[in-house]
């Protein structure tokens, strides 16, 4: 960036790819493939993170070309994007005993307001915090995950009641976070915690 201090990162970012694509030889197929902007790769599994840091860190603003789908006015105030907190706490009150990841992985969100139940589940990925570094983060991000809430202000973050929901209910949220996680040592963690 102090190369070229008049461009923005979109143009730095896109020079860069040109570059890259520049000193790369690909077969003419491949090349085709890429000039008509199809997926080179597919995957049968749809994988999505959850943005699992506290909530002032999190990316609302819609991009320039959202707004635009939307044709957005320079007055409106409809810039913020949806994130799975915001779907999760306002689903139905029949899902209200599914926790954050299990909504994720387990359920699709349709336009009429239902919540059908996939056949496949996502593969959900999130922050992930050392336990030894980040010991806080990493309940809180456990609790948002793998406790069922309605209102992550009030029931998880304020006054910091995620420390004390994650020691009344550590067995509970460990289990869960079994069903999503295949390489965890449950041992080990609560050695470390």
């Amino acid at each position: 960036m102090n190369e070229y201090p008049e461009f923005d990162i979109v143009e730095i970012t896109r020079k860069l790819g040109v570059n890259m694509l520049n000193c790369v030889e690909i077969v003419s197929q491949e090349a085709a493939w890429y000039f008509l902007r199809e997926p080179m790769s597919k995957c049968s599994t749809v994988a999505t993170t959850i943005p699992t840091m506290w909530t002032v860190d999190r990316q609302r603003i819609k991009t320039q070309k959202e707004l635009d789908a939307i044709r957005a006015r320079e007055d409106s105030s409809n810039i913020w994007k949806e994130n799975w907190f915001d779907i999760y706490a306002r689903s139905h009150q029949n899902l209200e005993n599914i926790t954050l990841a299990e909504f994720v992985a387990k359920y699709n969100i349709k336009s009429d307001g239902t919540y059908p139940e996939r056949k496949l589940p996502r593969i959900i990925r999130y922050g992930n915090y050392d336990t030894g570094q980040n010991l806080n983060n990493y309940k809180r991000e456990m609790v948002s995950l793998h406790f069922p809430f309605r209102n992550e202000d009030e029931e998880i973050l304020s006054e910091m009641k995620f420390i004390e929901i994650y020691i009344n209910n550590e067995d509970i949220i460990l289990t869960r976070r079994k069903e999503f996680e295949s390489n965890l040592d449950i041992q080990k963690t609560f050695e470390i915690c």
